[in-house]
């Protein structure tokens, strides 16, 4: 081929590739790809990490790294970011609330949620944690768990403290857990556990009566009390001889108990607080005729001139020597202090009819037993 042929070919070839790599470049298309660290503020539909951390300082960065500074090959949990997923908030998070009061709230609805926090030195300037119970719009405190820990070199140990709040009060200590397991309800040192030997470490109880009945404190002057009167005559001593038809009054010689201070006993007559009171009275009576007899006690207001309560109706028809007792059982409310006395009334002979007889075994002839409970 002639020199000029092969130069004019190589100049037409080099125009159809050029004009080739033109069209193509009119059919491409471009992507351009722009980064930003930090991230731009924005909403994000949905967000996927392996770890995160929130707060200004998780984001500092030093030389050496300082514990911020997660670094992928880094041999210890707190400096690896390639560690299993973790989610570390330096301030307080809040999950139904966005104005959390504590280091984590949870607010479930409108009128309450669960928050806890530092309680700081509340107690004992230990290092305490509080589970508090929150009104949501105000913060305000309603009742709170409070959790007392006890860390040194060689141990550790803490309790238990709860609060509650009154309505128109402050938050109040209610009931402590020792770390020894004492159980204290309105004290801070309480001295025995829970169950143990049926006691338990109250600065006041409210005692409950079983039939119903109201109740009183036991801390309470005249709360809950428990009252005990008796007749004891010397050993070898017989029971007051009792005339026919006509209400006689019992002895009483001693009061065995009186536990709150709500009664005295003076001249066989006893002198009781104002309340409610449950009595169980137990009347004695020895027939020495063996021939029919009607017999009954009653309690006896002196101060107001009434009966307060009649016993059980008792009747003896036995040959010889016989003994029947007449009960009082009676629950009653004195609106101010009264004094009472105990009666027996008989309808048969009026000779050899006693109160009881005695045994002379030494230990002192009881004929008459009263029992009195306070009960509010």
């Amino acid at each position: 081929m002639p020199k000029i042929s092969k130069f004019l070919f190589f100049i037409i070839f080099t125009l159809c590739l050029f004009n080739l790599n033109l069209t193509q470049a009119q059919h491409s298309e471009s992507l351009s790809i722009v980064t930003y660290y930090p991230s731009p503020y924005g909403s994000y539909r949905e967000l996927r990490t392996k770890r995160m951390a929130i707060g200004d300082d998780y984001i500092k960065t030093g030389s050496p790294p300082d514990k911020y500074d997660w670094q992928e090959y880094a041999t210890d949990p707190m400096h690896n970011i390639g560690y299993d997923a973790d989610l570390i908030v330096q301030g307080n998070v809040g999950i139904g609330t966005a104005n959390p009061s504590g280091k984590l709230e949870v607010a479930p609805n409108a009128y309450s949620s669960l928050s806890i926090s530092d309680a700081g030195d509340e107690m004992d300037n230990k290092d305490n944690v509080g589970i508090d119970l929150v009104k949501p719009d105000t913060k305000e405190v309603c009742a709170r768990i409070l959790l007392n820990g006890y860390f040194n070199s060689s141990d550790v140990g803490g309790k238990i403290n709860f609060y509650t709040k009154e309505l128109t009060g402050t938050l109040q200590h209610r009931m402590i857990i020792l770390e020894n397991g004492n159980v204290g309800i309105g004290t801070t040192n309480p001295q025995t556990k829970a169950g143990e030997s049926g006691l338990l470490d109250v600065q006041d109880v409210w005692l409950r009566d079983a039939n119903g009945g109201s109740g009183a404190w036991a801390s309470e002057s005249g709360g809950a009390a428990y009252l005990l009167y008796r007749d004891v005559e010397p050993s070898g001593t017989w029971g007051m001889e009792l005339d026919r038809n006509v209400w006689q009054t019992r002895p009483l010689t001693e009061e065995t108990v009186d536990s709150n201070n709500n009664g005295s006993l003076s001249s066989n007559r006893i002198t009781l607080k104002a309340g409610t009171y449950e009595c169980y009275i137990l009347c004695p009576l020895l027939d020495g005729n063996g021939e029919p007899k009607a017999h009954q006690a009653r309690l006896y207001n002196v101060s107001d001139s009434r009966v307060i309560a009649y016993g059980t109706s008792e009747y003896s028809e036995v040959s010889g020597w016989s003994m029947s007792y007449s009960t009082i059982f009676a629950r009653f409310t004195l609106a101010s202090a009264k004094t009472v006395r105990i009666e027996h009334r008989q309808s048969g002979n009026t000779t050899n009819v006693f109160l009881g007889r005695p045994n002379s075994f030494g230990g002192g002839e009881v004929y008459t037993i009263a029992q009195f409970r306070k009960v509010k």
